[in-house]
C-alpha cells in the first residue's frame, strides 16, 4: 500500500477511548460502603439511617448504602388529613338507630339503611357501627345465645355505668362524700394568675381533671359541693387576683366564701373585689397583709372608707360597725414615710396610737354613711 494512502487510512480510524479518573467516586463509595461519608448539613444526625434499617440500591457503580426509603413529610401529613376527613364525613353518614330495650344507655347507630350487612369490594360483609353514650362502657365479647327468643343470635356484650344515685343518699352522707373529696389537704388554698394572655385565677395545688364537674351536675349539688370548695380559706398574693377570682367563680358562689387573705393591697382591683364581695353574707374575714408604705391615719381611713364603705355598711344594716369584726389588718399593714436630716427617707410601721386613731376614724366614717343612707332611705319612702 502506497504511504500516502496507508496515512489518510490511519487517519478514519476511531479515535482511542478516553478512560475516566473515577478515583474521587470511589472514594466517596468508600466512605459510603463504610459509613464514613459526612451527612449532609442539613441533615441531622438524627435522621441518619443504622445498620439495622439501611437500604441498599444498585447502579452502575455497584451497591450503595444510604437512608431507608420514607415518603414525603408533606405527603404523609396531608395523606393522614385525608384519611381523618374521610372517617369524620364516614362517621357523620351513620344515623340509622338500632332498637334498644329500656335501661340500655348506649346510643348505637349503623350506616346501612337496613339491618343487613353490605357485601364490600373485598367480597366481605360488613357494618360500620357508631356507639355513644354520656356515661362509661366497655365491650366485653361476642356470644352465641342459645334460649329465648334470639336462640341462635349472636350478642355482643357491653358493660355499661350507670349513674350513681347520689342524690338517694342521706344529706348528711352526702355531705361526708363532698368533704373527703373536695376539702383541700392543707389549711388553705393559694391562688395565682395563670401565665397566659388570658387573666384567670386559679389554684395550682387544688386542681385536677374534671375535679369541680359535681359542681355542674345539678342545683342541688352544685349548691351543697358548692359550700364546701368555696367554704374554704383562700390566700391571694393580692387584690389583682382577688378580684379575677371573684369574677370566675360568680355570684352564686361568692356567697359562700368564709375566709379570705391577701398578701398586698391595689387600690382599684381592692375596690373591684370590694364591690364583688356584698353578696358574701358569710364571710367571716377578710384580712392584708399590707396595705400602704406612705400613709397616715386620716389618709388611709378616706382611701378605705372610698374603696370598701359600701361593703363595710351592707354586711349589717342595723349595725354599721359590723363591717370591722370581718375586716383585720396585720401589725405591718400600714407605713409613714419621713425624710430624716440627712436627707433620705425613713420608713416606719404604725404603732398603736396610729392604729387607734385610724380605728376611730373609720368607726366615725362608718356611723356617718349609715345615717347618710338612713336619711336617703326614709325620704324615698
Amino acid at each position: 500500500m502506497p504511504p500516502a494512502r496507508k496515512k489518510a487510512r490511519m487517519s478514519r480510524a476511531k479515535p482511542p477511548v478516553k478512560v475516566e479518573d473515577k478515583t474521587e467516586e470511589d472514594a466517596a463509595m468508600t466512605k459510603r460502603l463504610f459509613g464514613r461519608e459526612e451527612p449532609d448539613a442539613d441533615v441531622e444526625d438524627g435522621d441518619l439511617p443504622s445498620d439495622d434499617n439501611a437500604v441498599a440500591e444498585y447502579s452502575p457503580s455497584g451497591f450503595r448504602f444510604g437512608r431507608p426509603l420514607s415518603m414525603n413529610t408533606k405527603a404523609i401529613k396531608a395523606r393522614e388529613k385525608a384519611l381523618k376527613e374521610k372517617f369524620e364525613e364516614c362517621q357523620s353518614r351513620i344515623k340509622t338507630e338500632l332498637e334498644r330495650d329500656d335501661g340500655v344507655i348506649i346510643d348505637t347507630r349503623f350506616l346501612a339503611e337496613t339491618g343487613a350487612a353490605v357485601l364490600d369490594k373485598n367480597s366481605d360483609f360488613t357494618h360500620l357501627v357508631k356507639l355513644r353514650s354520656d356515661m362509661p362502657f366497655r365491650l366485653i365479647k361476642q356470644t352465641m345465645l342459645e334460649e329465648g327468643e334470639y336462640a341462635g343470635h349472636v350478642a355482643i356484650i357491653i358493660k355499661q355505668e350507670l349513674p350513681f344515685r347520689m342524690l338517694a343518699l342521706p344529706l348528711h352522707v352526702r355531705a361526708k362524700i363532698l368533704r373527703f373529696a373536695l376539702k383541700h389537704d392543707e389549711d388553705r388554698i393559694h391562688l395565682t394568675l395563670k401565665q397566659s394572655g388570658s387573666k384567670t385565677a386559679y389554684a395550682p395545688d387544688y386542681h385536677g381533671r374534671n375535679f369541680l364537674a359535681v359542681l355542674g351536675a345539678n342545683k342541688q349539688m352544685a349548691a351543697e359541693a358548692g359550700a364546701i370548695v368555696y367554704g374554704q380559706f383562700f390566700h391571694c398574693p393580692g387584690t389583682q387576683v382577688l378580684s379575677q377570682f371573684l369574677i370566675g367563680i360568680g355570684l352564686r358562689n361568692v356567697k359562700y366564701l368564709q375566709q379570705i387573705h391577701s398578701d398586698t393591697y391595689h387600690k382599684q382591683t381592692a375596690q373591684t373585689s370590694f364591690h364583688l364581695l356584698q353578696e358574701a353574707r358569710a364571710l367571716q374575714r377578710f384580712s392584708f397583709a399590707h396595705v400602704s408604705s406612705n400613709e397616715s391615719p386620716p389618709t388611709a381611713v378616706k382611701n378605705i372608707f372610698n374603696a370598701a364603705g359600701t361593703w363595710l355598711l351592707s354586711i349589717d344594716r342595723n349595725n354599721p360597725l359590723k363591717g370591722l369584726d370581718v375586716l383585720t389588718f396585720e401589725e405591718a399593714a400600714f407605713h409613714t414615710r419621713e425624710k430624716d436630716p440627712e436627707g433620705g427617707v425613713t420608713v416606719t410601721q404604725w404603732g398603736p396610737a396610729e392604729q387607734m386613731d385610724f380605728l376611730k376614724a373609720l368607726k366615725a366614717k362608718l356611723r356617718a354613711g349609715a345615717k347618710k343612707a338612713w336619711k336617703e332611705t326614709d325620704a324615698l319612702v
